[in-house]
């Protein structure tokens, strides 16, 4: 599939970034020092997009000391904090934030995401509230009150929300595209899956991954839709890929199955042999790491059986 503009809009601007990180440090190398302390920030941005958090984070704080009330750093600076879990410093810099520029969403949304994280589903709720007082077409703040909703079980409420944030994020994009919001299409592949509407759920947990490759929880979940649709074969490659962000127990298990009905599906010949060979060394992998895995015990019994 060609990139599109977004795709190829958004790869330049890492590009730009992964720049401004070189130049940085070939001033820094040169101890040309303004132009250090005018590249902080850009340095910040660079580790940042590399998902070095805390390296961004020592750049931030160095930015913040020389222009405290600057809008993006901040806003970086908070979902840096957020990503590393230090949420009582995350909520102090979006609360700040807030001080200085009331008008900038992602205050609210920033605040709003600590507290769903912290299962506090009512106090992120009211942030993500506000954070539609804001900015009415946030799709973040959507997202948030999807899921917010979904986890108290207000399955209805949920679905709305969910709609609204790919509605709102749409308005965004170029005609003709994918809605991009990942976490509204994971939160609908789970409420999908939950309805056993397994090719929405599927649809939706293929759309998330697409956009973060690195949501095991919906890459699993995108598995299980396929397995419950019997496309083993689908099925075992998403939990193959799964493998490569976190080797469990369960992961193990999961593509072993995949590959038991596999085997079945091929009744002779050198295909089931291989499945069969798979299955049994996924098996053997999933006990390694879990001796009493139940599952994993029935199926290296039925592959004897």
């Amino acid at each position: 599939m060609k990139m599109n503009r977004t795709l190829k809009n958004m790869h330049n601007r890492l590009n730009a970034i992964h720049l401004a990180g070189l130049v940085f440090l070939a001033c820094t190398f040169c101890g040309c020092n303004s132009l250090v302390a005018k590249n902080e920030a850009a340095l910040a941005s660079y580790y940042s997009s590399k998902g070095e958090h805390a390296k961004a984070l020592e750049y931030f704080e160095k930015s913040l000391e020389k222009s405290p009330n600057n809008e993006a750093v901040l806003i970086q600076a908070g979902w840096a904090y957020f990503n590393l879990n230090q949420y009582d410093q995350a909520i102090a810099t979006f609360e700040k934030l807030a001080e200085a520029h009331p008008k900038v969403v992602d205050a609210y949304t920033g605040r709003g995401w600590i507290y769903f994280k912290q299962l506090d589903y009512d106090q992120a709720m009211q942030y993500f509230a506000q954070a539609l007082d804001v900015d009415k077409n946030s799709a973040d703040a959507y997202a948030g009150l999807g899921w917010a909703s979904l986890r108290k079980g207000e399955i209805e409420n949920a679905e709305r929300f969910f709609e609204n944030s790919l509605r709102k994020g749409a308005r965004y994009q170029e005609p003709g595209t994918i809605k991009t919001e990942p976490e509204a299409h994971r939160g609908l592949g789970y409420l999908n899956f939950g309805r056993e509407n397994y090719e929405k759920a599927a649809l939706h947990f293929k759309i998330a991954c697409l956009w973060r490759p690195d949501w095991n929880d919906a890459r699993l979940k995108w598995g299980d839709s396929l397995f419950q649709l019997k496309k083993y074969k689908e099925a075992m490659k998403q939990y193959k890929r799964a493998l490569r962000y976190a080797k469990t127990a369960e992961i193990y298990d999961k593509a072993a199955w995949s590959c038991v009905y596999l085997a079945e599906e091929c009744h002779e010949g050198f295909a089931k042999k291989k499945y069969e060979a798979q299955a049994q060394d996924m098996f053997d992998k999933a006990l390694t790491l879990d001796p009493e895995y139940q599952s994993a015990l029935a199926g290296r019994a039925r592959l004897i059986g």
